[in-house]
């Protein structure tokens, strides 16, 4: 199983940094935006890569329900043809 890793970035503004405080808003936004964009990435790989994993288990379920049936068929011609015991 993958494990995909969320990096969280943070932004403190600096209070000496001259910038107004509605720059200071539209910076914090832009980067909540950029940490957004990135968790659906990664949230779409994960997603993606779940899906894949359920259509390989979902072909090999089909497989092994596919193999029983022909073995219980098998077993059931062969105990057909056997006598009872008590013979």
């Amino acid at each position: 199983m993958n494990k995909t890793r969320i990096r969280l970035r943070v932004w403190i503004p600096d209070p000496g940094s001259g910038g107004s405080v509605d720059e200071d808003r539209l910076v914090n936004i832009e980067i909540k935006l950029a940490h957004q964009e990135d968790v659906l990435a990664a949230l779409n790989e994960a997603l993606t890569s779940q899906q894949a994993q359920i259509t390989r288990l979902e072909t090999l379920i089909d497989s092994l329900i596919e193999r029983v049936r022909v073995l219980s068929e098998a077993r059931a011609a062969q105990d057909g043809d056997e006598r009872p015991p008590h013979y």
